[in-house]
C-alpha cells in the first residue's frame, strides 16, 4: 500500500489519487476517475480518453500509461476474485498452506472444478 507523509493510501476509495500522482497532468485539480460525473465510466475508459486526447501530455508521460494499466489490471483481478469467493463459497476456508500443499500433491485441479 503506497504511502503519503508515512499514511497509508487506499487505492481503491482515495479520492483524487490520480491528481496526487500526476499534479502536472491535472494541474486545475479536476479530472479523477472518482470525482461524480452524469455517466459512469470505467477505469479503461477514462484512461484511455486522457491517452487520446488532443496535445498528447497524457499518452507522453514516463508513468501515467503504465499506472493507469495497472489500476485497471488491479480492479480487474479484484473484481474476478471476489466472484470467484462467491461461486465457489467453499473456497473460502481454505487456507495458504493447503493450497500449498494441493499444489505440491499435484491435486492443483482441484482448484479450479
Amino acid at each position: 500500500m503506497p504511502n503519503v507523509q508515512g499514511t497509508p493510501v487506499n487505492e481503491y476509495s482515495t479520492q483524487g489519487i490520480a491528481i496526487d500522482a500526476f499534479p502536472t497532468l491535472f494541474c486545475t485539480g479536476k479530472g479523477d476517475i472518482s470525482e461524480l460525473c452524469d455517466i459512469e465510466v470505467t477505469m479503461e475508459e477514462w484512461a484511455a480518453h486522457l491517452i487520446r486526447l488532443d496535445g498528447g501530455q497524457f499518452a507522453q508521460h514516463s508513468c501515467f500509461r503504465y499506472w493507469a494499466l495497472n489500476t485497471a489490471m488491479c480492479q480487474k483481478a479484484k473484481k474476478a476474485s471476489q466472484w470467484y469467493l462467491t461461486t465457489y463459497k467453499d473456497d473460502r476456508q481454505l487456507k495458504v498452506e493447503d493450497i500449498q500443499e494441493m499444489i505440491d500433491s499435484d491435486e492443483a485441479h482441484t482448484l479450479a472444478n
